[in-house]
């Protein structure tokens, strides 16, 4: 088992909310950027299941944007995208040296410029807020895309670029999520602080 900090998002951002409109209650928009500062734990690349707690040391740029509008005064329909970009690092790396290598074990280590693929998140959402009475329905999709990462050893003899990027561990991957909630808002007209709860599955 292993426990420790993340990384940390320093983040900035504008919004601007759009009610002049006579077909739709609202529009939303937020943008935001910043730095991801890499405060987290490294991979000891001495261990053979050693993982790092964050992004492995790489200083990322993160980017999103997000778009919600009102309907009817009981939908809202949303978006979000979003990017995270990493600067390449120099370190020192266990890498394969043979075809018929793969998994996490690999014996010989050198030096190289690892180039993180960027993090993509997009997504969106449709919410009925308070249909009867407190009671709110969510319903939501979003897809996460990871993209490849590239090593660039920095004897080419030893490690052949062809053979060290066909580490699977390296390889793009992708995820999709439905997202459902519901919840009940208890707050009153007259009521300055008012319970709500909301119940999430994420599938």
């Amino acid at each position: 088992s292993s426990a420790g900090l993340g990384d940390l998002a320093l983040l900035g951002g504008w919004t601007c909310n759009y009610e002049e409109t006579e077909i739709l209650d609202y529009v939303d928009l937020t943008i935001t950027g910043g730095l991801m500062v890499p405060t987290s734990k490294k991979k000891n690349e001495n261990k053979v299941f050693s993982l790092p707690t964050g992004n492995n040391k790489h200083i990322g740029f993160p980017l999103s944007f997000n778009v919600s509008i009102g309907l009817f005064e009981w939908i809202t329909l949303g978006t979000h995208i979003a990017g995270t970009f990493f600067v390449d690092k120099r370190d020192v790396y266990r890498m394969h040296t043979a075809h018929d290598q793969q998994g996490m074990i690999a014996l010989a280590q050198g030096n190289a410029k690892f180039h993180r693929g960027a993090l993509w998140d997009v997504g969106g959402y449709i919410k009925a807020d308070h249909i009867i009475k407190g009671l709110s329905l969510l319903c939501g999709y979003s897809y996460t895309h990871k993209n490849h990462d590239v090593l660039y050893p920095f004897d080419a003899v030893l490690f052949p670029s062809g053979i060290v990027n066909q580490d699977e561990q390296h390889y793009s991957w992708h995820m999709q999520v439905l997202h459902f909630m519901i919840g009940y808002d208890f707050t009153r007209t007259q009521d300055h602080i008012g319970p709500r709860i909301d119940l999430f599955y994420n599938l």
